[in-house]
């Protein structure tokens, strides 16, 4: 039949893809899944917390259940290092009020 692979093929694409995992960091890594209530546990907050921000720490919905990998929510909870300050957006300093220049009166108050 045309466009059959022989098992060769499959044998080789099968080894590029585990070379290909293992150079993404997959390799030997196996998500443990629990729900929110054994992830807000271990991690002491509240479940309200964890289903709250279920997006931010990477849930995984599985047949309408939340699930969440607690080694991926470690990792997206660590502290990220503060970025370096843009020049750019430096404050600008406050202007000094020249004293040379008459204000107008406010509220028909001569200025002082």
């Amino acid at each position: 039949m045309a466009g059959e692979l022989s098992l060769e093929t499959i044998d080789a694409i099968a080894e590029r893809v585990v070379e290909l995992l293992k150079e993404d960091g997959f390799a030997g890594r196996h998500p443990e899944w629990v729900d929110a209530a054994e992830l807000a546990r271990r991690f002491g907050v509240s479940r309200d917390m964890v289903y709250a921000r279920a997006n931010d720490l990477g849930v995984v919905r599985m047949g309408g259940r939340l699930r969440f990998d607690p080694g991926e929510v470690a990792e997206r909870m660590r502290p990220k290092p503060p970025e370096p300050p843009n020049p750019r957006r430096q404050k600008r300093r406050a202007l000094r009020p020249r004293t040379d220049v008459k204000l107008l009166p406010i509220r028909g108050a001569e200025p002082g």
